[in-house]
């Protein structure tokens, strides 16, 4: 808890009581000798009584401000250094970051130390920072996602031919590639025709002789 952090909170101006509380609510995760907190949006909500999405607008106006700079860990969790107007309320010191940061339970070693980097290299008179970083498998080892696992992508549906997608070839009985099979007008045509009707018809004794007779 930063008491010393929270008293230079209320003194500073931030545009608005929504911005003040979530800066006040931050002052009193972090601590006066380590200025970090990694609480999430929904709890400050909870805690202000404000919805979540006022928090979320409050925070990039703090960080234009200069009051709070923020680590996005892609995946993890945002990290909060908080400096009301631009000043640390001591000097983060490597034992007292390090000391505070094992209570992060979605942390491990590796992100701990990017962490740590990242506030002894922070220069809050420069206004407040908004970084995004994206852990390596590596720096994941061990550590707690705060977001689900996507689901993997399902096997696109296979696209089955209509009358409407088919080409001319396909259309109707076509003959399969390698069989021997004939066409019907083949196959009709070389069939021999019952006596009573050869006769009848005056013609030859296939179906074929018939009907390549001229007219008479």
């Amino acid at each position: 808890m930063g008491w010393k952090l929270i008293q230079m909170s209320n003194k500073v101006a931030t545009g608005s009581p929504a911005n003040k509380a979530v800066l006040n609510q931050l002052a009193f995760a972090a601590r006066d000798d380590s200025p970090v907190t990694w609480i999430g949006n929904g709890f400050m909500a909870q805690q202000s009584e404000y919805s979540t999405k006022t928090v979320e607008r409050a925070l990039p106006c703090l960080v234009e401000a200069g009051h709070v700079s923020i680590l996005r860990i892609q995946g993890v969790i945002n990290i909060h250094a908080v400096h009301p107007d631009g000043k640390w309320c001591a000097k983060p010191e490597r034992a007292a970051l390090e000391a505070h940061l094992r209570g992060w339970t979605k942390g491990g070693p590796p992100l701990i130390e990017i962490v740590m980097g990242w506030l002894l290299n922070l220069n809050p008179m420069l206004g407040g920072q908004a970084q995004e970083f994206r852990p390596t498998p590596d720096k994941l080892s061990g550590v707690d996602k705060s977001t689900p696992r996507h689901r993997g992508k399902e096997s696109p549906a296979q696209c089955l031919k209509t009358l409407g997608t088919m080409s001319h070839e396909h259309k109707g009985s076509k003959k399969r590639k390698g069989s021997d099979a004939r066409p019907i007008g083949d196959v009709l045509s070389g069939m021999p025709l019952p006596s009573g009707m050869t006769d009848a018809l005056g013609g030859g004794g296939h179906i074929a002789d018939v009907c390549n007779e001229p007219d008479r």
